[in-house]
């Protein structure tokens, strides 16, 4: 996958809301707040971009090929498809696809691109003209909703000649199924969407396989011409491990009323390498507890009387994220050597709350 350099703030520059999107994919792998989980958050937007471009091949190959094998047999069962008579009271009167195929959303829609049409052209408008026209500017949505249509059996009679190269077990129903989704996936691409919850393969799978039932020559350029599999192939999550699956060895429980030196002397112990949180007597989180660690000594400096301060914000912000860790805190009047073989890590803080600084005992 190329790595591209994205803005300094990538959430002020796609929007907070869908920045939150990747965010919450990143913290599937890496728990904790920081450069680590901003950089998997940037390449997996830029992961998304690419696997939507990879997909936009056969889109377009699927959504061509289909609209012009229902347009053309449209053109030998009901070849009055393209009339619109401006000079009648009732243009469509004797346009049988308009009045009897659409249902009123897809005559509004049929209706207003042929007199958009007629409205920017001043030649004689021809019969093939028009058809060229109605079969590229109608929108893929209107031709995969004709597949509702009913009249006249037209999909009972027609079926196998719009599809030519179904499978026996293909249906009309596992058509309509497979072309709307089909269009949703097609939908999200061109808007831009997170497709980090769809099952990848699967969707170009279905894409393939639906533009094989119309050409087998079209599916044989598009599948030696795309480069989806690679891009999958790229997906930054591959090189990480899910956080349930880090979980399922190597962690131990923490209650809400835990202390942190309780936490850290269990992790000794088992030799853990992560801290699942407890809530509701129920597994909640589950915090890198190296990560925890580097948090803290990042944000401290020593001072002279052999204890640690600590930025106020940097250090709440971090810790706000691991709920139901609890430190132990201590006051300013009270006497940090006359406790620091107690405790592993302590908080202290002043009269008015504010935290003041760290001692560790290694």
């Amino acid at each position: 996958m190329s790595q591209e350099k994205m803005p300094t703030d990538l959430q002020n520059s796609i929007s907070a809301k869908r920045y939150l999107i990747y965010k919450e994919k990143a913290e599937e792998y890496v728990p904790n707040s920081g450069k680590e989980q901003e950089a998997l958050c940037e390449d997996l937007y830029i992961f998304n971009m690419e696997i939507c471009s990879s997909l936009y091949i056969a889109l377009n190959m699927l959504e061509v090929c289909y609209r012009n094998s229902l347009a053309k047999t449209l053109s030998k069962i009901i070849n009055t498809w393209t009339v619109y008579d401006s000079s009648q009271p009732s243009p469509f009167k004797n346009n049988l696809f308009y009045t009897n195929f659409l249902n009123t959303k897809g005559q509004n829609i049929f209706r207003e691109c042929l007199i958009s049409y007629t409205h920017e052209k001043s030649q004689m408008l021809t019969s093939s003209t028009v058809e060229d026209y109605l079969i590229s500017n109608l929108s893929f949505g209107f031709w995969v909703h004709c597949l509702n249509a009913t009249y006249l059996n037209f999909w009972t009679n027609n079926f196998t000649v719009i599809f030519p190269n179904l499978d026996k077990y293909i249906t009309h129903q596992n058509i309509k199924t497979k072309m709307f989704h089909a269009l949703n996936i097609r939908n999200d691409v061109m808007h831009h969407s997170c497709l980090l919850n769809h099952n990848l393969q699967n969707e170009y799978d279905n894409i393939i396989n639906l533009i094989r039932y119309i050409s087998p020559k079209a599916k044989k350029i598009v599948s030696g011409k795309g480069n989806f599999r690679k891009t999958l192939e790229s997906d930054p999550r591959k090189k990480l491990s899910p956080i349930k699956e880090k979980s399922k060895s190597n962690y131990i429980l923490s209650a809400s009323n835990d202390t942190l030196e309780k936490i850290l002397t269990d992790a000794e112990n088992k030799k853990s390498d992560y801290i699942i949180t407890l809530k509701s007597g129920k597994p909640d989180k589950l915090y890198d507890l190296k990560s925890l660690i580097s948090t803290l000594y990042k944000n401290i400096t020593m001072s002279d009387n052999d204890s640690f301060i600590i930025d106020n914000k940097n250090f709440i912000s971090e810790m706000n994220n691991a709920k139901g860790i609890k430190f132990d805190f201590i006051n300013e009047n009270t006497k940090i050597k006359s406790v620091n073989k107690k405790y592993r890590i302590l908080v202290t803080h002043d009269s008015q709350n504010n935290i003041t600084g760290l001692y560790f005992r290694e």
